[in-house]
C-alpha cells in the first residue's frame, strides 16, 4: 500500500479507516497531541489533514485551528496560518462507527465485533486494530453511511485541491452533507 503521508489519524481505529477512504497507508500518530506535533514540526510548511476524535479535553495547538463548519458528526477546522485541516470525529470513533452501523442496519456480529460501545472502546484501544481485517472489512461497509460519506467526500476534497481548497467550497460540502446552513 502507498503511504500518504499528509493525513495524520490519532488513533489505531481511525488510521484503519483513513486508510480505507484513502487507499493509502496514512501517517498514524498516537494522540491528539502527538498528531498536533506532527503537523508543527514534521509537516509544518506542508499540506496536511489530521482526523482527530473530539475529546473533552484538547490539546492546546488545536486552538490554532478555526472552525469552518460541522455537520452532527464532524466538525472541519483550518490552520490559522498554515495549509493544515483537523477533522474532528465527533462522538468519538467508537460511536461514530455504531451510528453508521444502526443507519445502516449492519449486523455487528459478522465481523466479530461488539455492538456496544464499551466493548467496542476495548477493541478500537489495541495496535492490532490498525490493520485489523475485520474492521477494515466493516469500514469498507459503512462507505454508504451518511457519516462516513461525508468524512469521506470532505478528505477526498481536501486532498484532490489540497492548496486550493476554499472553506467556502468546505462549507457548502458540509451543507450538503447535512442538507441544511453549517453553523460555526
Amino acid at each position: 500500500m502507498v503511504r500518504e503521508n499528509i493525513v495524520v489519524p490519532e488513533c489505531y481505529a481511525d488510521t484503519n479507516l483513513m486508510n480505507i477512504l484513502t487507499g493509502k497507508k496514512c501517517n498514524h500518530q498516537k494522540g491528539c497531541a502527538t498528531v498536533c506535533k506532527t503537523l508543527d514540526e514534521k509537516l509544518k510548511d506542508q499540506f496536511a489533514v489530521a482526523i482527530i476524535d473530539k475529546d473533552k479535553r484538547q490539546p492546546m495547538a488545536t486552538q490554532k485551528y478555526v472552525e469552518i463548519g460541522h455537520t452532527d458528526s464532524l466538525i472541519v477546522c483550518k490552520h490559522e496560518d498554515r495549509p493544515h485541516y483537523l477533522i474532528l470525529i465527533n462522538p468519538a470513533i467508537e460511536g461514530f462507527v455504531l451510528q453508521a452501523v444502526v443507519e445502516l442496519g449492519i449486523n455487528m456480529s459478522e465481523y466479530q465485533l461488539p455492538d456496544n460501545i464499551e466493548d467496542l472502546k476495548k477493541v478500537t484501544k489495541s495496535q492490532s486494530v490498525k490493520e485489523s481485517e475485520q474492521l477494515a472489512r466493516l469500514f469498507k461497509d459503512l462507505r454508504n453511511a451518511s457519516n462516513v460519506k461525508c468524512l469521506n467526500d470532505v478528505l477526498s476534497y481536501l486532498l484532490a485541491k489540497r492548496y486550493s481548497a476554499t472553506e467556502s467550497e468546505i462549507r457548502e460540502l458540509l451543507e450538503r452533507m447535512r442538507g441544511k446552513k453549517v453553523g460555526i
